[in-house]
């Protein structure tokens, strides 16, 4: 009886962590995630100019950013033969690159499970200080300094004339690789510049801000000065509107997860809105010069083409979440996410992998 009465609690969970669709994602990462396959999608009709942007941002240049020859390329940065058909895992790093930005950790980091056969995409937001174990370090340490680990030992390797075998978006896909107990072999690093610059391509978004949003922070070189009302931002603006969270005026007004995440779909949605747009058509090629000089992949040229056939006859692809329910546990100062959770999430990745 008690057995019975366990599987059957296990199996609602398992339905009720199912059914937790299109809910908040982490600020930022979305977008970055929805303006790179949400262009693909909309430039599905203008083949000449994605291979100009194909090859721009498939993986032909260190992590660094400089040219490098095959030799010197980290193995795991080699291109991965799949099938076309195929779900997959991909990971989504956010990178802040910007003078006296965040540095080597990653500020975004999603994992996304793109079904080409289904047009279906599923995310999981992995919390930037979730608990891990990062391959090759011993211990626990917070999951966004992996990529820290990666290119540091990639720039060691570097110094010493050795061989490049780790970077940060290596180190990164195998942390979550083992974290979810699922192959991740592609990922997209796309920085906060990017997201700038796709919203200035389109010139701007139109938002209404709700509340005066006041923030200083001359370490990173944040300065968000934002007045209530219905507006066109430029992309600095909405980049500051979808990441304001503390305020110089003190802790009353401060912005809430749920009020970021508001925010963060409202500039979404006027994003993909302007790349669908006959104005967005027009800026083509500044949107198409903004993403390839600030996102870089391992996907293959071809690849990607294959995945714009699969998605072109959608307006945005079919996007969906899972949550991870984690939270913050001071005693150790780290983010949680509950075991019980993490098995549940594990056995989705791998179900959403294996249709």
């Amino acid at each position: 009886m008690e057995e019975n009465r366990t599987v059957s609690r296990t199996r609602s969970k398992r339905r009720k962590l199912k059914q937790k669709k299109k809910k908040r994602l982490t600020i930022v990462g979305i977008s970055f995630l929805i303006i790179f396959l949400g262009a693909i999608t909309v430039f599905g009709f203008f083949y000449s100019k994605l291979d100009q942007l194909f090859a721009g941002i498939s993986e032909t240049k260190s992590s660094t950013g400089q040219s490098a020859n095959a030799a010197t390329l980290d193995p795991s940065l080699t291109p991965v033969d799949r099938n076309k058909d195929e779900p997959f895992a991909v990971a989504i790093m956010g990178t802040d690159g910007r003078a006296g930005g965040g540095g080597y950790n990653t500020d975004v980091l999603l994992v996304a499970v793109v079904d080409p056969n289904d047009k279906g995409i599923t995310m999981l937001s992995i919390p930037r200080d979730t608990k891990a174990e990062i391959p090759g370090y011993s211990g626990y340490r917070k999951v966004n300094s992996a990529y820290a680990y990666g290119e540091l030992k990639r720039a060691s390797q570097e110094r010493n004339g050795e061989m490049i075998t780790e970077t940060g978006p290596s180190l990164v896909k195998k942390t979550l690789s083992n974290l979810l107990d699922i192959p991740i072999d592609f990922h997209v690093q796309i920085g906060f510049d990017g997201f700038v610059d796709v919203v200035d391509a389109v010139d701007g978004v139109r938002v209404n801000v709700s509340r005066s949003m006041q923030y200083d922070d001359p370490i990173d070189g944040t300065h968000i000065r934002l007045e209530p009302g219905e507006q066109t931002l430029d992309g600095k603006n909405a980049l500051d509107y979808v990441r304001h969270r503390l305020d110089n005026r003190g802790v009353s007004y401060y912005s809430s997860d749920f009020e970021r995440n508001e925010r963060q779909q409202e500039v979404i949605r006027a994003v993909i809105g302007k790349l669908l747009s006959i104005q967005g058509m027009t800026n083509l090629d500044n949107v198409i010069e903004a993403i390839a000089d600030n996102v870089s992949t391992n996907f293959t040229s071809e690849q990607l083409m294959e995945l714009t056939r699969s998605f072109v006859s959608l307006r945005t692809p079919q996007i969906s979440s899972i949550e991870t329910d984690a939270y913050w546990d001071s005693s150790q100062s780290y983010t949680i996410i509950p075991e019980s959770n993490l098995i549940e999430i594990r056995q989705q990745l791998k179900e959403l992998l294996h249709k």
